[in-house]
């Protein structure tokens, strides 16, 4: 193998973590820094008193409010309303409204693991399959949805940019999360990604550069799960150790790939939503409001990103045969 594989491995990995499953560290920073052993260590970390009453009041006003998630002995009419009010809230943040066959699956295969006819899903699992289906998607995207999603994530403006800085900031930066890491020139990104779709294509290569972003994105989705864990445990705090129902695996992985933590009711999210783009505004007259009406998604007003395009009625119903795949008794 040639020296210049572990760097584009690396360079790949940034890319697929960052953009198709929205990981908060580039895989290059993380294998040369060894913060990939310190973030693993903090996953299962205990949140503060402090910390568990804050959180805990914003995802309560959140998906703990506004998703009804059904637990073991729920008769059938319950989960599909439960089902009903997750695909809501989800649409509700990020603009995007899952398919009736989804719909419909997902109430299916969260039945039976209710019933005691499959088993839950680790976390770990999840991740993987997750992993696995927006890889696929990845190697099989059109020169236009690279550019659809750069579209997707730069409408929010950029942490740490400000007009002047450069001749591509801030409106031509895009923002790969919402905590303001993963910040690229919007031509960087498309080029990077015509770049590595073909290297994704190449068997060998593929599995070296998933073995260095699986770990990766495992912690992304244990940070998040120990986090409703701990904050919501009457809907999640069984999923550490029992592992996760369908619908919640699938409430997960949109949260991870959206950046949507979950919490605060949509009325505070609107309040919030006004306020930034009105702060936004002042700071820079050539900024361009949001025209989503949502906080999350696809130009979404607090965070940006291509939801739509990942979740795609073909991944979603893949994601959920994975899901049915691990869990079968």
């Amino acid at each position: 193998m040639s020296k210049e594989i572990p760097k584009g491995a690396l360079r790949f990995g940034a890319f697929l973590v960052l953009v198709a499953c929205a990981v908060t560290f580039t895989v290059s920073r993380v294998v040369h820094s060894g913060n990939l052993q310190r973030q693993q260590r903090g996953v299962k970390a205990e949140l503060t008193a402090a910390d568990k009453v804050r959180l805990r009041k914003l995802l309560m006003d959140g998906v703990g409010s506004s998703v009804s998630l059904p637990s073991e002995g729920a008769r059938a009419g319950q989960v599909e309303a439960s089902i009903g009010s997750m695909s809501q809230f989800i649409k509700d943040r990020s603009g995007l409204e899952l398919s009736p066959e989804v719909t419909s699956k997902l109430a299916s295969i969260e039945q039976r693991t209710l019933d005691g006819n499959a088993n839950r899903i680790s976390c770990d699992d999840l991740s993987d399959s997750m992993l696995g289906v927006v890889v696929e998607r990845f190697r099989h995207c059109t020169d236009a949805e690279i550019e659809k999603a750069a579209d997707a994530l730069g409408n929010v403006k950029t942490a740490g940019t400000k007009a002047g800085d450069s001749t591509d900031a801030p409106k031509n930066m895009l923002m790969l999360r919402a905590n303001g890491q993963g910040v690229v020139s919007r031509a960087e990104f498309v080029e990077s990604a015509k770049r590595y779709r073909t290297l994704a294509n190449v068997p060998a290569q593929l599995i070296a550069l998933v073995g260095i972003v699986r770990p990766l994105v495992r912690q992304t989705f244990q940070a998040r799960m120990n986090t409703l864990s701990q904050a919501l445990p009457e809907q999640w705090g069984d999923a550490p150790a029992k592992g996760l129902t369908p619908a919640r695996a699938f409430l997960l992985a949109y949260s991870v790939v959206g950046d949507d933590t979950l919490g605060r009711s949509m009325p505070d999210l609107k309040e919030h939503m006004k306020w930034a783009e009105g702060a936004r505004g002042k700071a820079d007259p050539s900024y361009q409001p949001s025209t989503a009406g949502t906080p999350y998604g696809s130009n979404g007003s607090l965070f940006s990103s291509p939801v739509n395009l990942i979740f795609t009625r073909q991944t979603s119903l893949r994601l959920l045969d994975k899901i049915a795949e691990r869990t079968s008794k």
